[in-house]
């Protein structure tokens, strides 16, 4: 019962940043191969102010606000770079973090990582993974029903006319950056709360977590939902969660899971490119 739920939860928490990448590209045509650089960025802000004496219901805003500035600045860089050479200079911007996180030992640790992480939680005798499991379902239930209201609403409408062209976009009145920068923070907000509930349930990070494979797993996640019902996005976190995850209960050593999961992964994103190579109309 315990894996199921844990399996679960882990489930819950990948679609949100999955959605946090497909959200980039149905608003704004961009594909980020940094979701997990902006995930990385909540739960390691989480766990040095929590692990320094914060409280943790403050270390958790200080994240989420951390990611979402950071998406925000991603984001933001497409005003200058777009198309391919957009996911490109994400794809550089992952590694540059993960580089980062792994050599500044003095701030993050390095590989050793931060461990002990909501120590001063307590759901006295309950057990905690069914409270991490309601919780996750309420909120991925909850950010993919909000997801799907601002589909139709005016803010979606804008975002369209700048990503067909910032320059009409800037004649009808529609500021391009800001548009650009108010995605950025909604999709980093939506992964830096994931961020925070991955680095409670674990209890510990490290740059492993969120290395290049993590981005090409979130990545894979988020063709599900390019086009169409976002729901594809639990389907897909589902595929590349959770079967690796049985396959490691079911005795496959966990290397071999891993590369299962890319090749899970490197499948779902080679049948998801024909989706946003065509075009949307």
């Amino acid at each position: 019962m315990n894996f199921i739920l844990t399996a679960f939860v882990f489930g819950c928490l990948y679609s949100l940043v999955g959605l946090s990448g497909a959200y980039i590209y149905r608003r704004l045509r961009l594909v980020s191969v940094a979701q997990a650089a902006v995930l990385g960025t909540s739960a390691y802000v989480f766990a040095i102010h929590e692990t320094r004496g914060g409280l943790t219901y403050l270390s958790a805003i200080l994240a989420v606000v951390a990611a979402a500035a950071v998406g925000s600045i991603l984001v933001g860089l497409s005003e200058r770079v777009v198309g391919e050479d957009y996911a490109l200079l994400t794809f550089a911007v992952q590694m540059m973090w993960s580089g980062i996180v792994s050599n500044w030992t003095g701030l993050t640790r390095g590989p050793l990582g931060i461990s002990g992480l909501g120590d001063r939680l307590s759901l006295g005798s309950i057990n905690p993974l069914y409270g991490y499991a309601v919780s996750s379902a309420i909120l991925a239930s909850g950010t993919f029903w909000l997801a799907r209201r601002q589909e139709v609403s005016l803010f979606s409408n804008g975002a369209a006319v700048v990503a067909r062209s910032s320059e009409l976009a800037s004649t009808v009145g529609i500021p391009p950056l800001f548009v650009r920068l108010q995605v950025g923070a909604a999709s980093g907000a939506v992964a830096g709360v994931a961020g925070v509930f991955l680095a409670l349930f674990v209890s510990f990070v490290d740059p492993s977590s969120y290395s290049i494979e993590t981005a090409v797993v979130i990545l894979a996640i988020s063709f599900f939902g390019l086009t169409g019902n976002l729901g594809k996005i639990l389907l897909g976190s589902a595929l590349l969660v959770l079967v690796p995850e049985m396959a490691r209960f079911a005795g496959m050593a966990g290397a071999r899971a891993g590369y299962l999961q890319l090749l899970l992964a490197g499948t779902a994103i080679c049948v998801g490119s024909g989706a946003f190579l065509r075009s949307p109309h």
